[in-house]
């Protein structure tokens, strides 16, 4: 699933490019980079046919310059932007390709962007990614 997630959000760009820059369980030491974790937690219900409704939590880490005002602003320009991208993208349903039985049917904002971690030079930014998806049962 979150190798999905990294795919979809690489279709976002707004002025930052993610193509092949975001990291997984990983956030590189450099301006503009990304990361993608999953979370602790989430929810899964299972059916008696042994398919599952799950929900698993991603944080985004998005680390930018931040040595002018001019540049914080345009950070938090692009991670509004990248909110409305996902609420957009939810709404018209073009959502992660998944594989394995397994068909994603939402994703959400679970936490809103907000500044992590600053330093003289740069500010990583993090934001919370609901991801919910259908698995079949499983089969021998």
């Amino acid at each position: 699933v979150c190798a999905a997630v990294v795919e979809w959000l690489k279709g976002y760009s707004g002025g930052f490019e993610l193509t092949d820059a975001i990291g997984t369980d990983q956030l590189e030491a450099e301006p503009e980079a990304y990361g993608v974790f999953k979370m602790p937690g989430g929810s899964t219900e299972e059916f008696v046919d042994g398919s599952r409704d799950v929900t698993v939590n991603y944080l985004f880490l998005a680390r930018q310059p931040s040595q002018t005002d001019g540049m914080r602003q345009d950070a938090h320009e692009w991670l509004e932007g990248l909110e409305r991208w996902i609420l957009m993208h939810n709404i018209r349903r073009k959502l992660p390709a998944l594989d394995d039985g397994r068909e994603c049917y939402g994703v959400s904002v679970a936490n809103s962007y907000a500044a992590e971690e600053q330093t003289d030079a740069e500010i990583t930014y993090q934001l919370t990614l609901a991801i919910n998806y259908f698995e079949e049962a499983m089969t021998k």
